[in-house]
């Protein structure tokens, strides 16, 4: 049996959709599968397996003209092509992750012409308001036709929140909700000492979904002694946005902003960290999506700081537990919640950091995704 996911994912490491499929390809492989993946390819990463995952690579070029080409009007082809180097038989499965019609329509016509299985993976689904053009928006009509008219033809269709499930299975699509996975055995966890520093991080662009503005903000607001008691560390988002938030020295209010890094470094600061900072604003856009960054994050034990949106706040965190759940994202909000960090003792620390650790074995670590899914693969 073989398993042929196709994505522009920047295969491996390059992100959150190239970690979903990682994770996903590794309880495919654990029931049998084989897996090839057909991407663009993370050149931080030499040879063409991965993880004994075999890297299928759809070339971007350097050309401003080819590459949209590549990613807007050649795509089906592309893929296709790199398909027809395997002779495909009616247990071989090839999965999507796109929201481009036309690449799913492309592939599940030849999954049927060959006999073979389809299934797609969903992991957003934006309003008409997160398009640039609104309505006018030909990428808001591609996704609304990859919605409502083709993926629900697939056989098996996985969506990564049950808000996109709700959405898809009145569509009639066989659907089974998977978040984002770990592979937590491969991550270095190591209880807290006794450091009073707190120690918070925010990952990603600060960009659609992240309120991280708000999160800056507050720090504005916290007394000086306060400001001795954390760090604030930044991966994703330039100096210059944290400066004109700001509007004075980042580090005057313990804000450490890390340059671009590869992804063992990220995991060795993350070592360090007691937590993640997650604000965002409850929208159709956030409900339905599903961070990366919470599992991932858990695996270490750092406790998630979060707005109360979406599945991993209703049915994975518990306030004072493993997270601190807020409402909103405005920065009174965020200053609440960062105020609520500062005052957790060291041993509810440790506890919390253990809970934390606990929840992304027990929840989020794709062995726990095998059973079922090689079932719902069989029904």
């Amino acid at each position: 049996m073989r398993a042929l996911i196709c994505g522009f994912l920047n295969f491996p490491r390059g992100g959150a959709a190239s970690n979903y499929v990682l994770y996903y390809s590794k309880v495919l492989q654990s029931i049998g599968y084989e897996v090839i993946v057909i991407s663009n390819k993370n050149h931080e990463y030499d040879g063409d397996t991965f993880e004994q995952i075999q890297i299928e690579e759809i070339s971007i070029p350097n050309n401003k003209f080819k590459k949209f080409c590549t990613y807007n009007i050649w795509t089906e082809k592309a893929f296709v092509n790199q398909l027809k180097k395997y002779s495909l038989v009616n247990n071989d499965i090839i999965i999507s992750y796109s929201r481009d019609s036309k690449l799913i329509g492309g592939l599940l016509k030849y999954a049927r012409r060959n006999g073979c299985k389809m299934a797609a993976i969903v992991v957003e689904h934006f309003a008409k308001e997160d398009y640039k053009y609104g309505i006018f928006d030909l990428n808001f009509w591609k996704e609304k036709k990859s919605l409502n008219s083709i993926i629900p033809k697939a056989d098996y269709v996985f969506p990564i929140s049950t808000e996109i499930e709700k959405y898809l299975s009145k569509k009639n699509a066989n659907c089974m909700t998977v978040p984002i996975m770990m592979d937590v055995e491969q991550v270095a966890y190591k209880e807290s000492g006794d450091n009073q520093i707190r120690r918070f991080i925010y990952t990603g662009n600060g960009k659609m979904k992240d309120r991280i503005d708000s999160a800056i903000l507050a720090l504005k607001e916290l007394s000086s002694e306060e400001i001795c008691k954390l760090e604030f560390h930044i991966k994703g988002v330039t100096e210059q946005y944290v400066r004109n938030l700001l509007v004075d020295d980042p580090k005057k209010y313990n804000v450490i902003i890390h340059r671009w890094m590869k992804y063992a470094e990220l995991q060795e600061l993350y070592t360090h960290m007691d937590f993640i900072m997650i604000p965002r604003q409850k929208s159709q856009m956030t409900i339905s999506n599903f961070p990366s960054k919470v599992p991932e994050a858990l695996s270490f034990g750092i406790i998630p700081v979060v707005s109360d949106v979406g599945d991993y706040t209703k049915y994975y965190l518990q306030d004072g537990v493993n997270s601190i759940i807020f409402e909103g994202c405005e920065v009174n909000q965020c200053l609440t919640a960062v105020r609520k960090c500062l005052a957790i003792d060291q041993s509810v620390l440790k506890q919390m950091k253990k809970a934390a650790r606990e929840c992304a074995v027990n929840r989020f670590d794709y062995r726990n995704w095998e059973k079922p899914i090689k079932n719902f693969l069989e029904s």
